[in-house]
C-alpha cells in the first residue's frame, strides 16, 4: 500500500505541470487527491516520506498571485471550482497530518508546513467558503459537506497550535485569526459541525476550535481585530457563544471527571470581552451562574498535584470574573450565583490555593467575601439565599483544614450576614410568591428569575398573572437598563438603615453640635462594606441636595447593581432655621432626633 502512496503522489506532481498549463481539469486533480487520500488511509507499512505528500499539495491550495483580501464568497463558476480543488488538497494534508503527526514524521512535515503556510493559509479561507454558503445545496462531494469542511479546516490548525513556530505564522495572520473566531462560534452555532470530530478522533485528541482560539484570543487585539466585529452582527448569538463553550466544558467536569482548565480560561477571557459590548446585558442574565457552576464543579473535584497549577489560573480566573460581574446585573444576576454554589466553591477552591500559595488567588476568593458581596447582605432575597449556604459551609469547614487567614475572611462575611438576619422575620426566610403560603418554594421563573412557586401547578396558575411583568423585567435588562428593588427588598434595606441610624445617631448628634452650623445632615451609605456614616455637607449625593426643602436630613443610599444605586432621605422639618443657627436651634434639632424614632424614609426618583 505504501507504493500506492508514492504512485499516487507522483501522479499529482506530474498533473500539476499539466495543470499549470491549463491541460488538466480540477475534475482531474480532484480525482487524483481522492485517490492518494484512499492510499494513505490504507497504508499500514510507512516505507516512503510523508512530507514528499505535503509538498505536493502546495500548488493546489490556492492559485499563484491571490492575496489575503481575494477570499471573497463564491461567485462564479471559477470561485465554485476553487473551493473544490482548495478543499480537496486540505481534506488530503488532514489525513497526512492526523495519520503521520507522531515520530518520525512529525519534525519533516512541520518543516513543510512552515514553508506553505501562505498558500495554506489562503487554501483553508477558500475551503471555509462551503461554511458560509446560504441556503441547503447537495454537496457535490463529501469534502464539500459543512461537518468535513470543519473537520479538515481545525485538524490542519490543530498542528499549527501545537507547534510554537507553526503558531507565531498563524498569530502574525489576522485572517486567519478571524477564521478561528468564526469556527468557534460555529462549534456552537451548528453542533452537527463537530460531530464528525467525536468520530474521526479518539477521547485523547480532539482538536476543537474553541482550542484553537484558547492560543490565539490574545493576539486578536494585537491585530486591531475585536470579538463581536470577527462574530458578525447576530448580537444575541453572538453572547451565547461563549456561555455554550461553558457549558460543555462544565458536561465534561461531570461526565468524565476531567478539568478543563486552559478552556475555561479561555471562555472567561472571551466572556468578559464581550461583556464590553452592547450584549453586555444580555450575559448577565446568565453568565454569573454558569461561571459559579463552573468554579463549584471544578472545586468539587478531588485535589490532583499534577494539575494544580492550571487549575488554580482557572479558579482565579473564575473568581476574577465574579468579582467583576457578580453584582453587575442586579440582585437576580448576585442571587443566580450565590443559589449555585459561590460560598461553597470559594471554600472549597482552598487545596488549591493552599498547594500553589497563590497570593492572586487569595486576594480574589477573599475580595468577594469581604467586598463585593456584604454591601447587598441588606436585601432579604440576598440574604436568604447566603444562610441557605451557610450551615452547608460551617459543616464543610469542620471537615476540613482551612486556612486561618482565609476563614478570618469568612467569618467576617458570616458574622455579618448573622446580624442583619436579626431584623428579619422567620417567615421572610420562606420565599415564595404563590398563594400557598406555607410551602416551601421549590420552583423559579427561568426567565425572570425571581418568581418562585411551591409547584408546578401553582406556577401554572399565576402564570397570567405574572407574564406581563416578567415580559417587561426581560426587556429591560436586554435594553441595559436594571430592573427597579423589589418591594420586599425595599422594605427590608429601609428597615435596616433605621436600625443603623438608631444605633449611631448619638454620636451623629455630637458631630452637628461640634460643626455648629447648617444644613444638618447624616447619611448612610451601603455601597461600601462596612457602611459609610457621613455628617459632612460636601459628600450629600445631589439627588438628595435637590430635594432637601429644609436644613436637616437623613438620608440613605442603596447599592443597586452595576454601579447604580438608590437613595431615601426623610426631612427633619427644619424649615424656618436662619442661615447661621444659634446654639440654641441645632440643640433644638439635636433633642429631636435623641428622643424621636427617625421619620421613614422617601425614596428619591
Amino acid at each position: 500500500m505504501a507504493q500506492s502512496v508514492v504512485f499516487a503522489t507522483h501522479n499529482l506532481i506530474s498533473s500539476e505541470k499539466y495543470y499549470s498549463r491549463r491541460a488538466s481539469t480540477p475534475d482531474a486533480l480532484i480525482r487524483l487527491l481522492a485517490e492518494l487520500i484512499v492510499a494513505i488511509e490504507a497504508c499500514t507499512v510507512v516505507d516512503f516520506d510523508p512530507a514528499e505528500c505535503v509538498a505536493a499539495l502546495m500548488p493546489f491550495y490556492a492559485p499563484v498571485g491571490t492575496q489575503y483580501g481575494d477570499a471573497v464568497p463564491e461567485e462564479t463558476e471559477t470561485d465554485m471550482h476553487q473551493t473544490r480543488l482548495s478543499g480537496a488538497a486540505v481534506t488530503t494534508l488532514a489525513c497526512v497530518v492526523r495519520k503521520f503527526s507522531a515520530p518520525p514524521f512529525r519534525l519533516p512535515i512541520i518543516e513543510k508546513l512552515r514553508e506553505c503556510w501562505t498558500t495554506l493559509c489562503m487554501g483553508l479561507l477558500f475551503y471555509a467558503r462551503v461554511l458560509y454558503r446560504e441556503g441547503e445545496q447537495v454537496p457535490v462531494t463529501e469534502s464539500e459537506s459543512p461537518g468535513h469542511t470543519f473537520t479538515a479546516i481545525v485538524t490542519v490548525l490543530q498542528i499549527y497550535a501545537e507547534e510554537e513556530s507553526l503558531l507565531a505564522l498563524v498569530r502574525n495572520t489576522p485572517e486567519a485569526l478571524a477564521l478561528i473566531v468564526k469556527l468557534w462560534a460555529l462549534e456552537i452555532q451548528h453542533p452537527h459541525l463537530s460531530t464528525q470530530l467525536a468520530e474521526m478522533f479518539p477521547e485523547s485528541f480532539k482538536p476543537t476550535a474553541a482550542v484553537l482560539l484558547l492560543v490565539t484570543h490574545k493576539d486578536l487585539a494585537n491585530h486591531g481585530l475585536k470579538l463581536v466585529e470577527a462574530l458578525g452582527s447576530d448580537q444575541r448569538g453572538i453572547a451565547f457563544v461563549p456561555l455554550e463553550h461553558m457549558r460543555r466544558s462544565l458536561f465534561n467536569i461531570y461526565q468524565y471527571g476531567e478539568i478543563p482548565a486552559e478552556a475555561m480560561r479561555a471562555h472567561l477571557f472571551h466572556l468578559t470581552a464581550l461583556h464590553t459590548t452592547p450584549v453586555r446585558h444580555l450575559l448577565l442574565q446568565d453568565s454569573v451562574r454558569i461561571v459559579t457552576q463552573a468554579l463549584l464543579a471544578v472545586t468539587s473535584q478531588p485535589f490532583d498535584s499534577t494539575t494544580a497549577q492550571a487549575t488554580t489560573r482557572c479558579i482565579r480566573g473564575m473568581c476574577a470574573y465574579l468579582c467583576k460581574y457578580v453584582a453587575g446585573g442586579g440582585l437576580v444576576s448576585l442571587n443566580q450565583s450565590l443559589e449555585s454554589g459561590l460560598l461553597v466553591g470559594l471554600l472549597k477552591a482552598h487545596p488549591w490555593l493552599k498547594s500553589q500559595s497563590s497570593t492572586a488567588l487569595y486576594e480574589e476568593a477573599a475580595a468577594l467575601l469581604t467586598v463585593h458581596l456584604p454591601p447587598y447582605l441588606i436585601y432579604i432575597s440576598v440574604l436568604r439565599q447566603a444562610r441557605q449556604s451557610i450551615h452547608l459551609i460551617q459543616e464543610y469547614i469542620l471537615k476540613n483544614n482551612i486556612e486561618e487567614s482565609f476563614l478570618e475572611k469568612w467569618r467576617i462575611f458570616e458574622a455579618h450576614a448573622h446580624a442583619t438576619s436579626k431584623l428579619a422575620t422567620g417567615n421572610e426566610f420562606v420565599e415564595t410568591t404563590c398563594e400557598c403560603t406555607i410551602h416551601r418554594a421549590v420552583l423559579r421563573c427561568s426567565t425572570c428569575w425571581e418568581a418562585a412557586y411551591c409547584s408546578q401547578q401553582c406556577q401554572i396558575v399565576a402564570w397570567n398573572t405574572h407574564r406581563l411583568p416578567c415580559a417587561k423585567k426581560q426587556a429591560a435588562r436586554q435594553a441595559g437598563i436594571l430592573p427597579d428593588l423589589s418591594s420586599e427588598d425595599t422594605h427590608f434595606a429601609l428597615r435596616v438603615a433605621q436600625h443603623d441610624f438608631e444605633k449611631h445617631k448619638l454620636a451623629v448628634c455630637d458631630k452637628w453640635i461640634e460643626a455648629g452650623t447648617l444644613p444638618l445632615v447624616a447619611g448612610i451609605d451601603y455601597t461600601v462594606f462596612p457602611p459609610v456614616v457621613s455628617t459632612k455637607s460636601e459628600a450629600i449625593p445631589a439627588e438628595v441636595k435637590a430635594k432637601m426643602s429644609s436644613g436637616a436630613a437623613i438620608y440613605t443610599v442603596f447599592p443597586k447593581g452595576s454601579g447604580g444605586r438608590e437613595c431615601y432621605m426623610c426631612d427633619l422639618g427644619l424649615t424656618h432655621a436662619p442661615g447661621e443657627p444659634d446654639g440654641e436651634t441645632i440643640k433644638v434639632v439635636v433633642q429631636v432626633v435623641k428622643a424621636q424614632r427617625v421619620p421613614a424614609f422617601l425614596r428619591i426618583d
